[in-house]
């Protein structure tokens, strides 16, 4: 914030003029530049940071395949595993634990390769 001389009134930084009597303020100028630069660089780091979501996004989506694939084959593991060791009678019990357990460990391994995809994109700035 910062006083106009002329009319002694309160203005925005991202002012170089007083909003109420329309004086110009050397002050008021250099902070209205300095609150300029600020918020472009603010938008400069939020579409960094954006376009670095995206390039991950995209990584990531192309390991759609393989994310799907370890959770199937970890499904079809945990179903054997649990009619092998005959955990139960009901194998309803079993099917809706590897179902559940293979949802969990999809998540795990996408979350992991989400990491693996940053490490490797941070590496390359």
């Amino acid at each position: 914030m910062w006083i106009c001389k002329k009319c002694n009134t309160e203005n925005e930084d991202s002012f170089d003029s007083c909003w109420k009597c329309q004086a110009f303020s050397e002050q008021g100028s250099v902070r209205s530049f300095k609150y300029q630069k600020k918020v472009e660089k603010q938008d400069k780091e939020q579409k960094e940071k954006k376009e670095f979501e995206k390039k991950v996004g995209d990584k990531l989506e192309n390991k759609r395949f393989q994310i799907w694939i370890v959770a199937a084959i970890s499904f079809v593991l945990l179903v054997f595993l649990g009619v092998f060791l005959d955990l139960t009678t009901d194998n309803r019990i079993i099917v809706g634990g590897a179902f559940c357990s293979a949802g969990v460990i999809r998540q795990l391994h996408k979350n992991y390769l989400e990491r693996k995809i940053i490490e490797e994109l941070e590496k390359e700035k």
